[in-house]
């Protein structure tokens, strides 16, 4: 398969979601434009709370396609709540790293 045919694949997969995807584009551009000015340090807590998110976004993510934590059993599927976990708290993390830096 070339790859505009994977891309192509990957488009038409991706259509029926593309209003969450802006859904979670918005907050994240609001709270970017209004940490334009801050440039100070990140409080320490934000990376713990980054973490937490993460964590708690694979523990809900079998429920909310409405199976069981105990049915992750391949290597595909634990990767797949792994890549769960890192994108949650990579949004977290883009979404309050802006809003709490303080001022200098």
């Amino acid at each position: 398969m070339t790859f505009e045919g994977v891309i192509t694949i990957i488009l038409y997969s991706l259509k029926p979601y593309w209003w969450l995807l802006v859904l979670l584009l918005v907050p994240l551009v609001l709270t970017q434009l209004s940490g334009w000015k801050k440039h100070g340090p990140r409080p320490g807590f934000l990376y713990l709370l980054c973490v937490v998110v993460g964590i708690g976004a694979a523990l809900v993510a079998p429920a909310l396609t409405m199976s069981k934590l105990s049915y992750v059993a391949t290597t595909t599927d634990w990767l797949s709540l792994l890549a769960v976990a890192v994108g949650a708290a990579i949004y977290c993390f883009l979404l309050l790293s802006p809003v709490l830096r303080r001022a200098s």
